[in-house]
């Protein structure tokens, strides 16, 4: 009701009360909300009481006609959602359907947990304050042999990209990339680092968070005896709340992390 109002004072706090800030050593601005203190933010909050939203289910062999016929509209943005948690590659890519360089609505692709939040909001009729970002993001791409699940690209919904070969010697199946691939699995993680094993990889992201991916013997993590190797990144879980990971390493069956330690050095303050 408040949304529908444009009352701004009864809006959420999340929401309105943003403070611009700036970074102690780099001087860069950045905007922080006491209601949100682990998530600040660079761009500039811009609020619109007034905006109104509609939520449309389209199947996936007419994604991209209604969308197209959706841009015609002119909304402020719209947010798109997959309703599958294994992502798929060309849901995230849409360059090769629609001119990125003459789009002049924001378009954001959002991960399967926010999609079922907002659908919830939609099917309850509840008004929601919704909080969108666009930022520039890494996008990850891998190719090259993907035998032991290194490359990340298994478990793609209504996609299989891995070429697969018979070795004529031995016998076995091989399986690889021949060009560069989108790793969905990462699609919105902002990944920073990146690092390749014998047969495995690492990536580390802007949040800390750290995942790996491939070979069972160099992945770490607890990960069932009988399972040869992960085809798909998944998250280091022990590391959460011992390190914030801002660089990853790795040899040919062993993983590194340089991170920040959540806590003050057992020397003391440095000027002691």
């Amino acid at each position: 009701e408040a949304l529908e109002r444009g009352d701004h004072n009864q809006l959420p706090a999340e929401v309105k009360d943003w403070r611009e800030m700036r970074e102690d050593y780099t001087g860069r601005k950045f905007y922080f909300n006491p209601a949100r203190p682990d998530r600040p933010r660079f761009a500039e909050p811009i609020i619109e009481p007034r905006t109104m939203a509609e939520l449309v289910e389209i199947r996936e062999d007419a994604f991209v006609q209604r969308l197209q016929a959706l841009l015609g509209f002119n909304p402020k943005a719209i947010i798109v959602a997959q309703q599958s948690w294994r992502p798929d590659p060309d849901f995230v890519d849409l360059s090769e359907h629609i001119s990125i360089e003459g789009l002049t609505v924001p378009v954001a692709m959002v991960g399967y947990e926010a999609g079922v939040e907002l659908r919830r909001l939609c099917e309850v009729h509840q008004s929601a304050a919704v909080i969108v970002s666009i930022a520039q993001g890494n996008g990850p791409f891998f190719w090259g042999n993907g035998s032991q699940g290194q490359l990340g690209l298994e478990n793609l919904e209504n996609h299989d990209v891995l070429l697969r070969r018979e070795n004529e010697i031995t016998g076995e199946t091989f399986k690889f990339a021949m060009d560069p691939r989108y790793l969905a699995h990462l699609h919105e993680m902002q990944v920073n680092s990146i690092a390749c094993g014998a047969g495995h990889s690492l990536a580390s992201t802007e949040d800390g968070e750290v995942f790996s991916w491939g070979n069972t013997v160099a992945v770490g993590g607890l990960l069932p005896a009988a399972k040869q190797h992960l085809g798909q990144p998944e998250k280091i879980d022990q590391l959460e709340g011992l390190v914030a990971g801002k660089r990853v390493f790795a040899g040919a069956n062993n993983s590194f992390v340089l991170g920040d330690m959540p806590y003050q050095s057992i020397l003391g303050p440095v000027d002691q």
